[in-house]
């Protein structure tokens, strides 16, 4: 006697589970210094209880109410008068879980009611009156057609959820066309397509290959070396024993652009500062230089590059040393020098959309300082007629333009080179010698980058 089996049907999301940690995630993420990607990790691997549906809600609410917080909030002051961050913190988050899961994902007022209710009771925290006149006030607002009041800069702070002291600043710096791309490209969560295959851990022919063979689609990068474009669903290579293997990995085609622009030659010493994870530190060594220094603060960003250069087969081939690039130490020694400056991020609000609520244009003044401090330090390392590439991902002038013109006005010895090792077509509004990567660059985030040479 044979017995059928029944399809094992899909467990469906419970809401309450969903809603209580997604406020929890809100919280610790906007409160602690801490990237949304890497508390998602973290929380996956001590919340062995929620299922794999319920993550994946998780991480769709969470990433789209940071995505579109200010709009949310400008919603919820509109129909109520209640400012969300004047509220009991708890109470503020859940606010706007409950505008998202009602205007976004179209659940039934009633039902996202009986969740918060729930929630606030859970926690102690009474159900203010005003909750439910939000929740039947919000369920027909037609957001294409919504306009707030306060001007055109809290309208586009509104239509694309970004600060309005950003929204004013980078208009003014980069000109409507070029700001409102970027507006535009923060409001999508970007999907990585664009991948490496990393030659110390195989021979990339027969890793093509072997992704042939499981036919996995992909063409070859036009303007970078060794980088390809995936045209097949992402989860084919996750599967893939090279990816398992560390020979392909995916990285931001911005990010990969900027390891490759440093021109090498193999007779070249080479420093990576501030080079923590590692990732450009192996497009560096791609490039097959004589000998290669990665450099960065403290034990544990150092340890995590160490660790991935490992992982990746590299680690023979690199010096790691911790160094913070502000004090003097190897002076001229290096023949190219790549600083990847620590910066506000503001070129990465699309996938770290939490950055967006936690910058203040004074931090961004303090990140000016601190790298135009790295860039004279570092420049002290390079031998004469060396080069050093100066690059962020940020999209301000004071964190780009501003240091470059500040160093070079103090360093008489030091121009601009335009020799990059890859060709980039947008050049900077203000230094004609300096150059921009932007989402509409093969879909990357926002980098700015500057080849200096000392005569």
């Amino acid at each position: 006697m044979t017995s059928t089996r029944r399809p094992r049907k899909k467990s469906r999301p419970r809401l309450s589970v969903v809603f209580g940690e997604a406020v929890e995630m809100l919280k610790e993420s906007l409160q602690d210094d801490v990237s949304i990607r890497l508390l998602f990790k973290t929380k996956r691997r001590h919340l062995r209880q929620i299922s794999p549906s319920e993550w994946n809600m998780i991480h769709r609410w969470v990433h789209e109410v940071l995505r579109w917080k200010l709009t949310i909030d400008i919603l919820i002051e509109d129909a109520v008068k209640k400012n969300p961050a004047k509220q009991p913190i708890l109470l503020g988050y859940a606010t706007e879980l409950l505008v998202y899961g009602i205007v976004w994902d179209e659940r039934p007022p009633s039902k996202m009611l009986t969740v918060i209710r729930n929630f606030l009771k859970l926690h102690g925290i009474r159900n203010p009156k005003w909750i439910e006149d939000l929740a039947f006030s919000v369920q027909h607002i037609d957001l294409h057609k919504y306009k707030p009041g306060g001007g055109r800069i809290r309208s586009l702070a509104f239509q694309y959820s970004l600060p309005p002291w950003y929204v004013k600043k980078t208009l003014h710096q980069l000109g409507e066309s070029i700001a409102l791309e970027l507006f535009s490209s923060f409001s999508r969560e970007p999907t990585t397509r664009h991948f490496w295959i990393n030659p110390h851990n195989g021979d990339p022919l027969v890793v093509e290959a072997s992704l042939k063979e499981s036919g996995i689609l992909f063409s070859k990068d036009a303007i970078l070396s060794n980088a390809y474009i995936l045209n097949s669903p992402i989860k084919a290579v996750f599967d893939h024993d090279s990816f398992k293997n560390h020979q392909v990995l995916f990285q931001d085609w911005g990010s990969m652009a900027i390891g490759q622009s440093l021109p090498i030659e193999k007779t070249d010493l080479v420093l990576d500062s501030a080079a923590a994870p590692g990732n450009k530190t192996l497009q560096l060594l791609s490039r097959d230089p004589l000998y290669l220094i990665a450099s960065d603060v403290g034990y544990q960003r150092t340890r995590l590059l160490r660790d991935r250069l490992r992982q990746h087969g590299a680690l023979p081939k690199v010096g790691v040393v911790q160094y913070t690039g502000l004090y003097p130490c190897f002076l001229g020694q290096f023949d190219k020098v790549l600083l990847d400056a620590p910066c506000s991020g503001t070129g990465t609000f699309a996938s770290r959309p939490e950055l967006k609520w936690k910058l203040t244009p004074d931090q961004i003044a303090q990140f000016s300082h601190l790298q135009l401090s790295l860039l004279t330090s570092l420049s002290a390392t390079v031998k004469k007629g060396g080069m050093l590439l100066y690059a962020t991902c940020s999209t301000l002038y004071e964190e780009n333009e501003d240091v470059i013109l500040s160093f070079l006005k103090n360093n008489p010895d030091w121009h601009l080179s335009d020799e990059l090792a890859v060709h980039i077509p947008q050049r900077s509004p203000l230094i004609n010698d300096a150059y921009r990567i932007l989402p509409s660059h093969r879909g990357s985030e926002a980098y700015f980058l500057a080849l200096l040479e000392r005569d």
